[in-house]
């Protein structure tokens, strides 16, 4: 709870090898792998954490008989593992058992662990209704007040607002979780606060997301805790993005995937939607320049924009209306724009200057109500645009 996630890791190691906790009581065994295994998803090494916790369900499986339901849980860590590695078919049918066992203990925790990680599954597989069902059965579970960590329901419902571009209802959400950028560090409400660095960094108030990003890193690099750290580095670059600051952001996206790829980091990037790509794009044209030490694997960024791309195909927004229609050339701008096109890139492709590329932008902003460009194509996808 206080982040200390090395030395949480030592002692659960300790009770896992203890042969009355591994072995002679599944239930305890299984609380202890995944328990362990969260600590070790946390640490961003993920090919240890789904080892952890497919260790905790062999002990709650016996060939020939039913699965105990405390192997509910140890589904929950492995969907979790697969569902970061867009494995998506392998997760979903995880939690789906994971829900179904869970439901047998009358352990609240659990229950709605497994529901949480169901909802973000079917979000990402674009079945939006039955991630809400899930998330407002989880709701139903447990009082608003809970720490997130263990019942991580809260933040859950405002990332799936997120994803449907309701940023302005997030806004509100963070508002009455008294979230601000001032706040004292605190590894228990990190979750939160990265949603409101989210908020801000779609409102256009760059310069208090990167404040807010600053002690957010400092604090999971001292704890090395690896995996908010690549999540930070990478909102990190998407704000310095969002000013202008091309190369500092290629430089701290880089970062953030050096330290991902080996581990097979996907969703924590395809999660963040199509903006994301315009930045792994300049950062596959930086690496085949040869300006990236070290580089990061040209498969791995091919990867992530697949990921990416079809992360954006499946999507099936609402019809709406647009009171000032966007021109012809507007409309080819913005298409560039998903497409993963830097400024530089579609005045090239446009054979305009990049002055006029920023002045059709602008108009674009205007005519969406959008102050950024992640806020402009989920709008333009909301108005059926793209």
């Amino acid at each position: 709870m206080q982040g200390r996630v090395g030395e949480a890791e030592d002692a659960l190691a300790e009770l896992a090898a203890d042969p009355w906790a591994s072995g002679r009581n599944p239930y305890v065994a299984v609380r202890t792998y995944f328990a362990l295994g969260q600590v070790q998803f946390t640490q961003g090494r993920l090919s240890a954490a789904l080892q952890t916790f497919r260790q905790g369900l062999e002990l709650a499986t016996e060939v020939g008989r039913p699965a105990l339901p405390s192997a509910g849980v140890a589904h929950v860590g492995v969907a979790e593992v697969l569902y970061e590695r867009n494995e998506l078919d392998a997760a979903l049918d995880h939690a789906m058992r994971a829900v179904a066992l869970c439901r047998q203990i009358g352990y609240a925790q659990w229950l709605v662990t497994s529901l949480s990680a169901l909802a973000r599954i079917r979000q990402a597989r674009g079945d939006q209704a039955g991630a809400l069902e899930a998330i407002g059965e989880a709701e139903r579970l447990v009082p608003s007040t809970v720490v997130d960590l263990f019942f991580p329901v809260a933040v859950q419902r405002a990332r799936l607002l997120l994803a449907q571009g309701k940023v302005e209802d997030t806004a509100r959400w963070c508002t009455e979780r008294g979230l601000g950028v001032e706040d004292e560090p605190s590894y228990l409400r990190e979750r939160e606060h990265l949603v409101l660095a989210r908020v801000l960094l779609a409102q256009g108030k760059v310069d208090q997301a990167l404040r807010l990003h600053r002690w957010q890193l400092e604090e999971a690099q001292a704890q090395r805790r690896r995996g908010s750290e690549i999540e930070i580095l990478m909102l990190q670059a998407l704000a310095l993005w969002e000013r202008d600051a091309k190369e500092r952001a290629v430089s701290t996206l880089t970062q953030a995937l050096t330290l991902a790829e080996p581990e097979g980091y996907v969703r924590t990037f395809v999660d963040e939607g199509p903006e994301l790509a315009l930045l792994v794009s300049e950062v596959l044209e930086a690496q085949q320049r040869g300006q990236l030490h070290p580089p990061v694997p040209a498969h791995y960024l091919r990867k992530l924009l697949t990921a990416l791309e079809q992360a954006a195909s499946s999507a099936t927004p609402p019809t709406a209306e647009l009171p000032e229609p966007l021109s012809e050339r507007e409309l080819e701008v913005l298409i560039l724009i998903a497409a993963g096109k830097s400024n530089r890139r579609i005045a090239q492709e446009l054979f305009v200057t990049a002055g006029t590329v920023k002045t059709h932008i602008r108009s674009i902003y205007r005519k969406l109500d959008a102050h950024s460009r992640t806020q402009a194509l989920v709008r333009a996808r909301e108005l059926n645009l793209l």
